[in-house]
This record gives structure tokens, sequence and C-alpha cells, in this order.
């Protein structure tokens, strides 16, 4: 498993973070997912187990919704290859779904369907459309999580890619909730800070 290493004030270990979270009344927990560049099943289980959200909110399932056992049951069963939209495969969710029903984590989606795309052909990042679709995508992502914040008082765990965790995106610029983010690092850097392609080794 990756180390842990919490730049909080005081916190020394998750045990800290999670007093710091309830002193502090922090409402979400945002998790900077690399859609797997990196096995981070094992820190999420982690996180859940010892700071233990309520809800996972989650970027790939888009508009979906796993609520009962029957309804992950019904999900489990799909075949690894089996598409589950434009973008991702019901393989590709498996890990998170089953560590959702391991917790008995109500699993909501906060995405547009498909990620608002027809097809899984990225543009430049910085193009016209993928700035159209990205703000689209980020505003939607904003809208779910600040509704199911509304809708109760227990803490939320939020797993996005990192790219939408960054520091100017749509979903943290306007966010009026408190919350603390947890992203990976790779050669000591965020993912948004790196140029050429990050040494796993």
């Amino acid at each position: 498993m990756y180390p842990i290493k919490i730049k909080i004030k005081k916190c020394e270990n998750l045990n800290d973070v999670n007093k710091y979270i309830k002193k502090n009344r922090i409402r979400v927990i945002f998790f900077s997912e690399t859609h797997g560049l990196l096995d981070e099943i094992p820190i999420q289980e982690k996180i859940i187990n010892e700071l233990h959200p309520k809800y996972y909110l989650y970027e790939l399932l888009e508009e979906e919704k796993i609520n009962s056992d029957e309804e992950f049951d019904i999900f489990l069963q799909k075949g690894e290859s089996q598409k589950f939209s434009v973008i991702s495969t019901f393989g590709n969710l498996r890990p998170t779904i089953e560590l959702a029903k391991k917790y008995k984590l109500p699993l909501i989606g906060c995405d547009i369907k498909d990620m608002c795309r027809d097809n899984k052909n990225f543009e430049d990042i910085n193009s016209p459309k993928e700035k159209e679709i990205m703000y689209k995508r980020e505003e939607k992502q904003r809208e779910v999580i600040e509704s199911w914040i509304s809708k109760q008082e227990e803490l939320i765990f939020v797993s996005l890619g990192a790219f939408h965790l960054r520091e100017n995106s749509e979903v943290l610029r306007e966010f009026k909730h408190k919350f603390v983010i947890i992203f990976p690092l790779i050669d000591n850097k965020k993912l948004d800070e790196i140029e050429d392609e990050p040494n796993l080794t």
C-alpha cells in the first residue's frame, strides 16, 4: 500500500484527521483519483474504514445510483467487458462497487451521462470543445455534491478524477462547504504539476 502523508496542522495519522473532521464539522472528503494509473482502492478502503463516511459519490457512476444489496448484486453480475457507458465498462467500476457494498455505503453517480461525449476521442484539454465539456461536467459534479450535502448532515466521500480537483476547477471555485482533499503524489508532485510522463516505479 502507498504511504499516506498528512498535511493538516496537528494531524499525524488518520485518527487525528477523524478528530479534526468532527471538530471542524467537515462535510466532504474529496478523493483525487487517477483512474487506474495507481491502485487506489486499498487507500480508499483505509480512509473509509477510519473516517466513516456515510455516502460515496463517484464520478464514473455518472447519473446512476446504487442503494440496496439487490442493486449492488445486479451491478456486480454484469460482465467485466460489458459496456457501462461510452467511457467505462462494468469491469472498470467493479472494485469501487465492491468497496461501497462492503462498507454498506450508498453509491451515487456525480457526472453527466457518458461524460457528455459521443465517443472516447478526447481532444486537447485546452481546446474550446474540451473546455466546454469540462465546464458542464464540473458544474454537474458540484451540483450533485451540494445537493447531497443539503439532504443530510453526515460525512460524504467524493471520488473525482484528479483534474476536477485542481485549484481553479468549477467543482471547488464556488464550493461553500468545509472539506479535505486526499490526492496522490508522484515524485512528490500532484498530477496537475507533472509535465512529463509520471514515474511509477
